[in-house]
């Protein structure tokens, strides 16, 4: 029964997250943890973020608030 119910949770997670491949959701929330992880260790000082402009924007011209 458990292996039904953890394939429904992975196909909601999956759906919700957009991703047509399991792994890309999976590998999505290991570079999540990957880099939450960093953060906590004091290996990452700042994460860039800039709302107003699109990724390509940034990437063009990138500035950190």
């Amino acid at each position: 029964m458990s292996e039904v119910r953890d394939a429904a949770a992975m196909q909601v997670i999956k759906d919700q997250m957009g991703h047509t491949h399991l792994i890309t959701t999976y590998n999505h929330y290991l570079d999540l943890a990957r880099l939450v992880l960093l953060a906590h260790e004091g290996f990452v000082k700042e994460v860039a973020t800039h709302p107003s402009k699109t990724v390509e924007e940034f990437l063009e011209s990138p500035t950190l608030l």
